[in-house]
């Protein structure tokens, strides 16, 4: 009974980690570039940070994140700044004579997909989930 079920469970988790060397291989060319606007969100960048880096990981797909900060009163910029020694995550400060929002319409960027961290529902229509 118990090689069985060592057999039934062995297969499952070698049929998982197929479908991801699949998923990988196949997806492997595009990357999401993703830019994420923020203010005075210490509470929350590291977890989104590390949320949107695990499910790429796990989906097999590849990302790209840029943090854009709007002058941050508390600890956002350190805990990013932390993050981007273990994640492909690049840092910008707002300044008042470049806005993100002409950055991010330069020609020269692919897509980008825009989230505001402290716009929770946004994060649903995040093409990661597709």
């Amino acid at each position: 009974m118990w090689i069985g079920l060592l057999c039934v469970v062995g297969s499952y988790i070698l049929s998982v980690c197929m479908l991801h060397v699949f998923n990988r291989s196949r997806k492997a060319d595009r990357t999401y570039r993703l830019l994420l606007v923020t203010k005075d969100n210490q509470l929350h960048i590291e977890w989104y940070i590390r949320s949107l880096f695990f499910i790429t990981r796990l989906s097999g797909k590849s990302i790209s994140v840029t943090l854009i900060d709007e002058g941050s009163t508390d600890d956002t910029l350190g805990i990013a700044e932390r993050l981007s020694k273990l994640y492909e995550l690049e840092i910008m400060a707002n300044r008042p004579d470049h806005s993100w929002q002409q950055w991010a319409e330069s020609s020269q960027r692919d897509e980008i997909v825009i989230m505001h961290v402290s716009n929770q529902k946004q994060l649903v229509k995040l093409p990661l989930f597709e």
